[in-house]
């Protein structure tokens, strides 16, 4: 047989120190930022679950009426198990214990002599550090000590309570939000079609309006003096569904103009797509 190697401190806490000092690092470079930026209204976690609770959230009900009180707080459960949920979890997570147990013996087994014959702890294809480690961890999260649940199934149930509190101080905050008007997108990053918005089709209406008012002004004054007005100058209106007059699209509305200039106070309307036009040089 082999002698066995050691490390010593001197060997190992360098590298050890190196390593922990890079993620401390990287954790900073990561987290900095969004810290920064969270600060001004970063919630913790009491105003988060207090936020999250809804009495008549049909998912935490629905998973009250399987889990029963376990849901609630399945670390303070007790050790036996109280629900039929729990019978069931208790006896399949025994016969998986005891599978496990088995699988860790052999584990200590094989350890066992794979130091004898290689000179190394555990083997060279065993980690000494790790492998007890993992042993306990993997041993004892199997241990069905939390009203017949595991330690693992307890995490999953934890993490299933706090998913559906966060998604419900999400939702929360987004109604908040929209109540108060947020919008939707950033308005300033879409620019809408040309000529093809309501706000566009309230202008030219009132554009329409000034120009008509306009006119009849002016015919009011030539009357006033006595003077005819020309059949070719007189403001008619017109409605149109089809082409739109001088405009190289369909649509629907009504037009002011003379014989001169048929949309001399513009042609209004909505085209084929149901979207306001501005005008007909426009459409």
């Amino acid at each position: 047989m082999k002698p066995l190697q050691s490390h010593t401190a001197a060997t190992l806490l360098p590298s050890l120190h190196q390593w922990v000092l890079g993620m401390v690092l990287l954790m900073g470079f990561w987290v900095g930022p969004v810290l920064a930026q969270g600060a001004g209204g970063m919630a913790d976690l009491d105003s988060i679950n207090a936020g999250g609770q809804a009495p008549t959230d049909l998912a935490k009900i629905i998973m009250r009426g399987i889990l029963g009180p376990m849901f609630d707080s399945p670390l303070t459960s007790g050790i036996g198990a109280t629900t039929l949920f729990g019978v069931v979890f208790l006896a399949f997570n025994v016969v998986v214990f005891s599978a496990g147990v088995v699988w860790a013996t052999y584990g200590v087994i094989a350890g066992v002599v794979q130091t004898a014959h290689e000179g190394v702890v555990l083997g060279k294809r065993l980690s000494a550090v790790w492998m007890p480690v993992r042993m306990a961890t993997g041993i004892g999260a199997l241990v069905p000590v939390f009203g017949g649940f595991s330690l693992s199934q307890v995490v999953m149930i934890l993490a299933t309570s706090w998913g559906i509190t966060f998604g419900n101080y999400a939702f929360n905050q987004g109604m908040d939000a929209m109540n108060n008007f947020a919008p939707l997108i950033n308005v300033s990053a879409v620019k809408a079609p040309r000529g093809q918005s309501a706000v566009d089709l309230g202008y030219a209406i009132f554009e329409q309006r000034l120009c008509e008012l306009d006119y009849q002004a002016k015919q009011r004054a030539m009357a006033a003096q006595g003077v005819d007005i020309p059949v070719n100058d007189q403001l008619t209106q017109r409605n149109f569904i089809g082409s739109i007059p001088n405009a190289s699209s369909l649509g629907a509305g009504h037009v002011l103009g003379t014989n001169n200039d048929p949309t001399a106070c513009l042609a209004v309307g909505i085209n084929r797509k149901l979207l306001a036009t501005r005008s007909a040089d426009s459409v």
